[in-house]
Order: structure tokens, then C-alpha cells, then sequence
């Protein structure tokens, strides 16, 4: 999985994340553009910071998509092909709600006045 930078004028990558073992699925930024969080076939959610570059933090779960709460950027909701939808803690990594669904979820997003 590659990061580009935005203000790179020549497209360049800065910088390859490595720690995923199967295809990235999706990928999210937090509010305040300093976190990466990425979710791949490896059946992990991974937090990268955007500082380092490294990986600080793993949730092994399978998603297959996943969304960042832009409002306060400590949730992440993901989805996964069992119908099911999960609201994480990014701070303690863990599952705060599991919520199921009647059909697959392929892509989510989050409303935030609602």
C-alpha cells in the first residue's frame, strides 16, 4: 500500500506501508490528517500514524469496508460480508457495538448531524 502526498508537486510516493499481507480494501484518514487507517483481505484493521509511518495499532477483525466519525475521529465503523456493521474505539481498539444487517454492506458512510 502506497501514500501519496498531496502536495508533492511530482506525485511522487512518499513513503510504502508494508504490514498487510493481502489486498487493502479501503482507506480512511482522520480528521486531522496525522492517522491512516486501512483495512485489508489480511482480515486486520490497521491504524498507521502519518508522522512515522508506522503501524500503531491492529484490530483483527475481516472488513470489508470501513468508515472514520470525522466529527470527533476516534470511531471507525467497518462492515464485513456476515451482514454485520462494528463501531471500534480507535484509542482502545476495541468493538463498541456489533450491529446486524439484512443484506451485505458494501460501502458506508457516516452522517454527522444525525
Amino acid at each position: 500500500m502506497s501514500v501519496d502526498s498531496q502536495n508533492n508537486d511530482e506525485n511522487k510516493c512518499v513513503q510504502t506501508l508494508k504490514d498487510h499481507t493481502g489486498p487493502v480494501y479501503d482507506l480512511e484518514v482522520t480528521l486531522l490528517n496525522d492517522e491512516l487507517i486501512s483495512c485489508s483481505f489480511d482480515r486486520t484493521i490497521r491504524i498507521w500514524s502519518l508522522m512515522t509511518y508506522a503501524c500503531i495499532k491492529v484490530l483483527n477483525y475481516p472488513v470489508t469496508c470501513l468508515k472514520v466519525n470525522r466529527l470527533n475521529g476516534q470511531l471507525i465503523c467497518s462492515s464485513y460480508y456476515d451482514k454485520s456493521i462494528r463501531v471500534w474505539d480507535m484509542s482502545t481498539g476495541g468493538c463498541l457495538q456489533a450491529l446486524k444487517t439484512e443484506k451485505e454492506i458494501m460501502k458506508l458512510e457516516i452522517c454527522p448531524v444525525c
